[in-house]
């Protein structure tokens, strides 16, 4: 089966970059036959996993579903301790966007006390709610529980409507550039507790704003790390995908992508005179202002792009500036693979600039991908 891109699947094209990466760490024996017989047992219902590039034409790719999965095992005979990103690259079996090549992959690593399953998901597949979507039916396979609801494939609900493409920028957030050179970069991981971001909250509404915990971290994020990241056009953009399934209408369980990035600009000097609520605060503002017609336009630019120039020009499709992305509702620290719930889980993508916000028992928590300066 053929399974059609949306134009937000397009954006993904890019060939070695945009793949969701994560590591789960657990504690005690996971039955490896017991997770691999699971793991085909799901991708049986969510059979775009199970898929590979198909080219059409210049103008065109599809998902051909029907392909095995084969999972990737190693054991070492010592203990990792304090992953670096050069260690998680090494966790994870990476997926290259290629046509004839699986988009996603598993790999587990056996340590003499645990295990580290590394999962590779190509953002064509889907997005963040889709990949964890994903895990969450192979988690309940994994404990032979049912699953109560399969996959939307319809990706032609996000056909463009028409065909007036506005500016690409204004309307999707992104720039169209030569690829830029990849940059050293180092992961940082930092905490914010419940009750620090409790007072944060409380201060801001003393001052007249409405934030969430979400807006603080983006705007914390930005004032620290504003200097690591290359100006577009002389200002520092901060960018989060926003879900659009709600303003479209779609069924929860759509699988695939449904993104538009919310994108706030600051000239340099108003990073370093804003204070953190007013940074916050604009953030905010640009994620209310996103509607209907906004989504309508990304798509509609995002498909005149495709069919005047081609796929190739996804190629040079970017995201400039510190991109954050929520996914402090995924069920992250959940995902059971027959063993118990994760001691602990990583973010081990190799795209810079990428910080994925994530909810612990005490608050949230950010594993950045820091470019060096």
């Amino acid at each position: 089966m053929n399974i059609p891109l949306s134009p937000i699947d397009y954006y993904f094209f890019r060939r070695d970059r945009y793949t969701i990466r994560f590591v789960f760490q657990y504690l005690g024996k996971l039955d490896i036959q017991r997770f691999e017989k699971a793991l085909h047992e799901v991708i049986e219902t969510y059979s775009v996993v199970g898929s590979r590039l198909k080219m059409i034409s210049d103008r065109e790719v599809a998902l051909e579903t029907g392909f095995p999965l084969s999972l990737k095992t190693r054991t070492t005979h010592r203990e990792l301790e304090n992953l670096s990103q050069a260690t998680l690259r090494d966790l994870v079996d990476p997926v290259t966007n290629r046509a004839g090549e699986n988009l996603f992959k598993v790999s587990v690593t056996q340590t003499p006390s645990r295990y580290y399953v590394g999962f590779s998901f190509s953002h064509l597949l889907g997005d963040g709610t889709s990949f964890f979507q994903f895990l969450t039916a192979l988690s309940k396979t994994c404990k032979s529980r049912p699953l109560l609801q399969t996959p939307c494939n319809k990706r032609e609900l996000l056909n463009a409507k028409g065909n007036h493409p506005k500016d690409l920028f204004d309307s999707t957030g992104y720039t169209i550039d030569e690829l830029e050179n990849k940059q050293a970069t180092y992961l940082e991981t930092f905490a914010y507790s419940n009750k620090k971001l409790e007072t944060l909250k409380q201060e801001s509404t003393a001052l007249g704003y409405e934030l969430s915990s979400n807006d603080l971290v983006m705007a914390d994020l930005a004032k620290r790390f504003y200097r690591n990241i290359a100006l577009h056009e002389g200002k520092f953009l901060v960018r989060c995908p926003l879900d659009y399934r709600k303003i479209m209408g779609l069924p929860p369980d759509y699988f695939g992508n449904a993104v538009r990035d919310v994108v706030t600009a600051f000239v340099p000097e108003e990073m370093e005179e804003l204070d953190l609520f007013d940074i916050a605060s604009r953030i905010h503002g640009n994620v209310q202002k996103i509607d209907l017609q906004n989504v309508l336009d990304s798509l509609e630019s995002l498909d005149s792009l495709r069919k005047k120039e081609g796929i190739t020009v996804f190629e040079k499709v970017q995201c400039p500036g510190l991109l954050v992305t929520n996914l402090s509702k995924a069920p992250v620290a959940e995902i059971d693979l027959g063993t118990g719930v994760p001691e602990e889980f990583y973010q081990a993508s190799s795209f810079s600039r990428l910080a994925a916000i994530f909810k612990t028992a005490d608050g949230l928590k950010v594993h950045f991908t820091c470019p060096e300066v």
